[in-house]
């Protein structure tokens, strides 16, 4: 029996670019070949032991997730560990790997983890993020070219503050699903999406403040790269009940020889808001912005990386997620032949 059916929560604009029927095409085909992923190893952290197959992601709202359950992934949980750097290696090899990963941040120090997909197979995965209050977290995602893939990431936040950075970095079709919900809480979260290769990134958002006083920020950068698509998109609501809320949710987008699209919404549902604002930018650089730099001693390519750094920063307060964003983020502008 085909799993293709009803699509749920995809936009037509965005379906016109990123094509759902692809990954679930790939699924099948996966399943048929049998060909299972070769795991995953852990350094800088501590694999303190799997949770069984009963637990499921939160916020699971797509066909995607739907069918990511059904495969029935194994679950593991990731402790970082005292270093600041922990490297996750997925290998899927060339067949069908399903993975839920829970990752557990044991102290607000600032962190690093770096998730590699190695193989050309299908991964269809969901990271929970979890740690106390004052957590900071810069996580890298890095998916070569391959089947189309899934991946889910969630974190909720009650009575505790935290800042994230996500880079993903892909060169495949790639659907990827956040859900994110803070009660009397402060969060702020910048994403930069980068597909390369002539792939497709379609990265949805869903995000919820609720309780007394929430702040959640949340950032994105979208980047298409050599003929690619980039998708950012997604709802940010504030619930009924919550009071004196500060929710904002901005993208920004760069097109870079490829195509990127914006689609940010806001739901409020109370009139008990202290600020709701959202907003979409295409960002084109200016040839004075240009002249300026080269006048101070800059080639173009180096303005280039100058002006998109700044960019990739814009809404993160943290230092040092800030400076980790920064270095991790120029390593792949001067990997895409910028123009200079």
């Amino acid at each position: 029996m085909s799993i293709e059916g009803d699509f749920i929560g995809d936009s037509p604009t965005i379906r016109r670019y990123i094509e759902p029927r692809e990954y679930l095409k790939d699924v099948e085909e996966s399943r048929r070949e049998g060909l299972a992923g070769k795991g995953v190893t852990v350094a800088g952290g501590v694999v303190s032991g799997g949770a069984g197959s009963t637990w499921q992601p939160p916020g699971c709202f797509s066909i995607y997730c739907q069918v990511h359950k059904t495969l029935n992934p194994e679950t593991l949980v990731v402790d970082a560990g005292p270093d600041t750097h922990t490297r996750v290696d997925i290998d899927v090899g060339e067949g069908l790997l399903p993975l839920n990963l829970v990752l557990n941040l044991p102290d607000p120090n600032l962190r690093v983890v770096e998730f590699n997909v190695k193989g050309g197979g299908l991964l269809s995965a969901w990271v929970r993020i979890r740690g106390g209050s004052g957590r900071r977290l810069v996580l890298k995602l890095n998916l070569p070219e391959g089947r189309a893939s899934y991946i889910g990431v969630s974190e909720e936040c009650r009575g505790c503050s935290g800042e994230r950075a996500v880079i993903l970095e892909s060169s495949r079709t790639l659907r990827v699903e956040e859900f994110i919900r803070v009660e009397s809480s402060s969060f702020r979260g910048k994403n930069i999406a980068v597909a390369e290769n002539g792939s497709k990134l379609d990265w949805e958002t869903r995000g919820v403040a609720a309780g007394d006083s929430p702040l959640l920020h949340l950032h994105g950068l979208a980047v298409g790269a050599g003929g690619s698509t980039t998708a950012l998109r997604g709802v940010v609501a504030v619930d009924k009940n919550s009071k004196r809320g500060s929710v904002l949710y901005g993208l920004d987008s760069i097109q870079l020889d490829g195509r990127s699209l914006m689609q940010p919404k806001l739901e409020v549902y109370t009139s008990e808001v202290k600020e709701a604002r959202h907003y979409a930018r295409n960002v084109r650089f200016t040839a004075d912005q240009l002249f300026y730099l080269s006048s101070r001693g800059l080639s173009t390519r180096e303005a280039y990386v100058l002006l998109l750094t700044g960019l990739a920063k814009t809404g993160v307060e943290d230092p040092g997620v800030s400076f980790l964003l920064e270095d991790v983020f120029r390593q792949i502008l001067l990997k895409l032949g910028l123009p200079g």
